[in-house]
């Protein structure tokens, strides 16, 4: 379970604007990792007919498609931060009835509570990954993010080459092409991070799996089955 993220950066989406075929959208960024450095002016977009702004659709709505799968990987981040406090209520709960077995001289409710305890804490480090998990499929989105805007900036180019605008012919393709394929590059990487961090986790889920199925028996399914969960 990581306790650093691999973020250094700082993000601020600006508002994205349809006009013509042609998206501005904003970005602030203070970051370490890899970047969209190469862009296409403006002086070679400004004059682009109306024809070469609608052959830049596709790209546009690659990008502002990725944008939205961003957006959903941080909202999924809130909801398992949700789900971790509830963990962590499920805990509370479980020791506060232990403590009434015990008050009770209850053996059944003690053998129960114990059980309990150990279940719900075990729950609450598989919601702690899951927030973990979440985090890094933010990652592995805000990396994709990157790949559309450079597909993005090579469609601007392209058209913008084809239309012979100010500036236009020093926009080098290969360039372009070279800048993609290192941010896709860089999605490998990200992902490959991702996916090991999800197989470090299944031990952990396994075992609340485990003592889940465990209080299901003891209790006959009054707890640890996942319809009281």
């Amino acid at each position: 379970m990581r306790t650093l993220s691999r973020h250094c950066a700082t993000r601020s989406r600006g508002v994205g604007l349809r006009g013509a075929g042609l998206a501005l959208l904003a970005w602030s960024i203070v970051a370490c990792g890899p970047s969209v450095s190469l862009r296409v002016e403006q002086r070679s977009l400004r004059d682009l007919p109306l024809e070469s702004r609608l052959d830049l659709l596709d790209a546009e709505n690659d990008l502002f498609a990725a944008v939205d799968r961003r957006d959903d990987a941080e909202q999924i981040i809130d909801d398992a931060k949700v789900a971790l406090h509830r963990a962590d209520q499920r805990v509370s709960e479980a020791e506060r009835n232990l403590d009434q077995a015990r008050n009770r001289r209850d053996a059944a409710g003690i053998e129960v509570g114990k059980l309990a305890i150990q279940e719900a804490r075990a729950h609450r480090r598989v919601q702690d990954w899951q927030v973990d998990l979440a985090r890094d499929a933010l990652d592995v989105e805000e990396a994709r993010l990157l790949v559309a805007q450079a597909r993005f900036e090579r469609a601007k180019a392209e058209v913008a080459r084809k239309a012979k605008t100010a500036g236009a012919g020093e926009l080098k393709l290969k360039d372009f092409d070279r800048q993609v394929e290192n941010l896709q590059k860089h999605v490998k990487d990200v992902q490959q991070d991702a996916d090991k961090e999800q197989k470090r986790s299944e031990k952990d889920r396994q075992n609340w799996q485990a003592l889940s199925r465990q209080l299901a028996e003891l209790t006959g399914g009054a707890q640890g089955s996942a319809w009281v969960q």
